[in-house]
């Protein structure tokens, strides 16, 4: 839906803006996961009854760049110049790929297949928190690197 698109978009704004003017990227990234999560478990309650509740996905749209903004802030400043470019590139190519793309046919793959609600939802929670070992490992990183140059 186009207004899903565009509610991700106006939180991509708001995200950057959040990210650029907070020191702790991490806490950002931790809030928002454990609201998505909060809201994927409502919304997958609403669906065990059949209702399709649009709103929480609005708030999840709006909530999910507050992953991925401040993770990229992150590990921008974990890596020199040169590499950083090629790498972005990269991380996105392959994410988009491997996380994003499937998703949308993995779930329904497994609702498909099990009939059951809940399991999509796993799977989603399962990704989500895979990003959030992955942000803590980077955002430990940089303390430490950050450490060094003291």
């Amino acid at each position: 839906n186009i207004l899903i698109i565009v509610t991700y978009m106006v939180g991509s704004i708001f995200s950057g803006i959040v990210a650029d003017y907070t020191k702790n990227k991490q806490l950002i990234i931790n809030i928002a996961i454990i609201l998505i999560t909060i809201f994927a478990l409502i919304e997958a309650y609403y669906l065990s009854f059949g209702i399709l509740n649009i709103t929480i996905y609005f708030f999840i749209a709006v909530l999910m760049p507050f992953i991925a903004i401040p993770a990229v802030v992150m590990l921008k400043s974990a890596m020199p110049k040169n590499t950083r470019y090629r790498l972005f590139s990269l991380s996105h190519s392959l994410g988009s790929i491997i996380i994003s793309s499937p998703t949308a046919f993995i779930s329904t793959l497994i609702f498909a297949k099990t009939k059951i609600y809940w399991l999509p939802v796993i799977y989603f929670l399962t990704t989500l928190v895979v990003l959030l070992i992955t942000t803590n490992f980077i955002a430990r990183k940089n303390v430490r690197s950050n450490k060094g140059k003291n």
